[in-house]
């Protein structure tokens, strides 16, 4: 199974089968989704989180391109996909969203990540740099969103990547 990924309150994982398991965080249930029939029996789907909803990568080659689909679900009670994105891979894979226009691809290393914006189609090549990285290292593993229930600030480290925060502020305290 692949990793969870949170979206609608429920945690989601997909399946060998390209089942989609999920469990409501509310009721404590485990339901399951189907991915749009056209993509049931492909093998390079990937689980992701867009605005805020269920979406799902699929690899795909024509005429010597490679590029991802990104569709998305547009309600947690439905089973209505919609493909929201075309993205030429550039033989790297995605592993997350810096932003809704920006998605991160790591190498099939994954000792390099690249912010690819879906919009201008241009990519940037992140630099991993911090005391105790090595060259040997997963890159994917470096690069996380830290998030809590508090108030969110963006920042950068230095001209790395950036990534959210969220800070306790005297207005978010109840």
């Amino acid at each position: 199974m692949s990793e969870p990924v949170a979206a609608y309150g429920f945690l989601h994982w997909l399946t060998a089968n390209n089942n989609v398991l999920r469990f409501c965080l509310k009721t404590e249930t485990w339901s399951f989704l189907t991915v749009p029939e056209n993509l049931a029996s492909d093998r390079s789907l990937k689980l992701t989180r867009y605005e805020g909803k269920l979406g799902v990568f699929r690899s795909r080659s024509k005429e010597g391109v490679d590029y991802q689909e990104l569709w998305v679900l547009e309600s947690s009670l439905g089973s209505s996909w919609v493909k929201v994105k075309k993205i030429e891979s550039m033989g790297l894979e995605p592993i997350g969203f810096l932003s809704n226009d920006v998605v991160t691809l790591a190498d099939v290393d994954k000792k390099f990540l690249h912010n690819y914006n879906m919009n201008n189609g241009k990519s940037q090549k992140l630099q991993i740099r911090s005391p105790g990285f090595s060259p040997n290292m997963d890159a994917s593993l470096s690069y996380f969103h830290l998030c809590s229930d508090f108030k969110r600030v963006e920042f950068e480290v230095g001209l790395v990547f950036s990534f959210s925060f969220y800070m306790v502020t005297e207005e978010t305290r109840v």
